[in-house]
């Protein structure tokens, strides 16, 4: 896998309000717009947000336009990927009680090498390069503590190119992802 580096850029207006907002994708070849989202797309994402399962007469109703123009945002929206239907199990619930983050220094030339060999193990729940302390951060949801020093040990140490990492493991989860919802202040004046 080629991994892409992401910019969000986004014209705003005179009250700094987004009007239209693009990811731009760079690679190796080509720097090409994936998603254009102007204020009615952040609405109908807010909303989808709060309400996964919502019809689209509940969104046409809730934002004000159409039901055609609903659906066919919707479908939009879901084929360039800026939304997905998932589901996220919690995983406290479901029997991992070891919950943790991993922080890792690496060889700074294989970063990307080191998170795509972290994003194919079963364990692994997020993978970020990151800017600062570490060079990647990686989630990882395991059944006990004790599992986490043969983790990093045969999964983690293993991988060429690590050279060294720090554990933190998680007593409690407060807020996931999952969680997050478009600020209010962005939607603020829309539609």
């Amino acid at each position: 896998a080629q991994f892409c580096h992401c910019q969000i850029v986004m014209w705003l207006n005179r009250s700094h309000k987004i009007l239209h907002a693009a990811r731009i994708v760079r690679n190796d070849r080509r720097c090409e717009p994936v998603a254009f989202l102007d204020p009615t797309d952040l609405q109908l994402i807010r909303h989808l947000q709060d309400q996964p399962r919502a019809s689209h007469a509940e969104l046409s109703r809730l934002t004000g336009i159409s039901i055609s123009t609903v659906r066919r945002r919707v479908e939009g929206l879901l084929q360039s990927g800026t939304i997905s239907y998932s589901v996220y199990p919690n995983v406290w619930r479901i029997g991992y009680r070891a919950v943790s983050l991993i922080g890792i220094n690496a060889d700074y030339t294989r970063v990307e090498e080191i998170a795509n060999q972290l994003r194919k193990i079963e364990e692994v729940t997020l993978v970020l390069i990151t800017l600062g302390r570490y060079d990647l951060f990686v989630g990882v949801a395991l059944h006990d503590v004790e599992d986490i020093y043969p983790f990093l040990k045969e999964r983690v140490a293993t991988i060429e190119g690590v050279k060294d990492f720090e554990t933190f493991v998680s007593g409690a989860v407060v807020k996931e992802f999952r969680e997050w919802r478009i600020p209010q202040e962005d939607l603020d004046g829309h539609p």
